[in-house]
């Protein structure tokens, strides 16, 4: 049964080398939520220089779903493409994404055709619940803090409450 959960972000090159040497926290606090419920989560920090081949290689790891966290500008769209990018090579592959992008505009993330899910706010307790929803076959509609699609129709989730105790997270790496 598939275990793995892949994250990605795709560093501004407009930063330089700066952007690559920053870590990408959000990716890790989830990617910390996903490993203390016993997922085994890959995450790449990556330039837009390295999309195609480090799409085969996520496309490889047979992921129970690849989640993108992008800010605005030109992280979306390279994540945007990105997401195309890894569709295009098996469509079945869930894509989800998460971050201020995300959050702030979630309307129009979910209308793009190689976005299945768009997690709203903290993503930490969000992502171990679509995960454990995806793994088990189960709906998505009792899942705190999302948005998506069914068939044509776009479904809004209640939204999920903050976390009170984030640092729990990201001590999981």
């Amino acid at each position: 049964m598939k275990n793995t959960i892949v994250l990605v972000q795709i560093a501004s090159e407009f930063f330089g080398e700066e952007d690559m040497q920053r870590p990408p926290s959000g990716c890790l606090y989830v990617g910390g939520a996903l490993k203390l419920a016993g997922y085994d989560v890959k995450l790449y920090h990556i330039r837009s220089s390295q999309m195609k081949e480090k799409a085969k290689e996520i496309i490889s790891l047979d992921p129970l779903f690849v989640g993108f966290s992008a800010f605005t500008g030109y992280p979306a769209m390279r994540s945007a493409q990105m997401s195309q990018l890894i569709k295009s090579i098996n469509k079945h592959i869930c894509v989800v994404w998460g971050g201020i992008h995300a959050s702030l505009i979630p309307e129009q993330v979910i209308k793009d055709p190689f976005v299945d899910i768009v997690v709203i706010g903290e993503g930490e307790d969000t992502a171990v619940d679509l995960a454990n929803a995806i793994k088990g076959g189960k709906a998505l509609e009792d899942i705190a803090g999302i948005v998506y699609k069914q068939g044509e129709k776009v479904i809004f989730n209640r939204p999920r409450g903050f976390i009170t105790n984030i640092d729990c997270y990201c001590m999981n790496w």
